[in-house]
């Protein structure tokens, strides 16, 4: 995207692999929160928000026009049940 500069994501498969991780498992505790830091349209944040029980999901993101879209596709989820309100900001 030429538009917003140096743009790439990270696969769902491959935060999956990760997050599976028994490293990872042992590090998450009892509060399991997830943060992505340059979330872009928010699909991964999304993704993981569905792939495990969270106490909360945080895509952060500075381009206006992505996070708009995030936001978008945050309340369309929401408003398909396909995650908690107000589990994913």
């Amino acid at each position: 995207l030429d538009l917003y500069g140096i743009y790439g994501e990270m696969g769902l498969r491959a935060i999956a692999d990760v997050l599976l991780l028994p490293s990872v498992r042992e590090r998450t505790g009892p509060t399991r929160r997830f943060v992505d830091f340059g979330s872009g349209s928010g699909r991964l944040i999304l993704g993981v928000a569905a792939m495990a029980e969270w106490e909360a999901c945080t895509g952060i993101e500075a381009v206006t026009g992505l996070h708009a879209i995030a936001c978008e596709c945050i309340d369309s989820a929401e408003a398909n049940e396909a995650i908690p309100p107000g589990l994913v900001t």
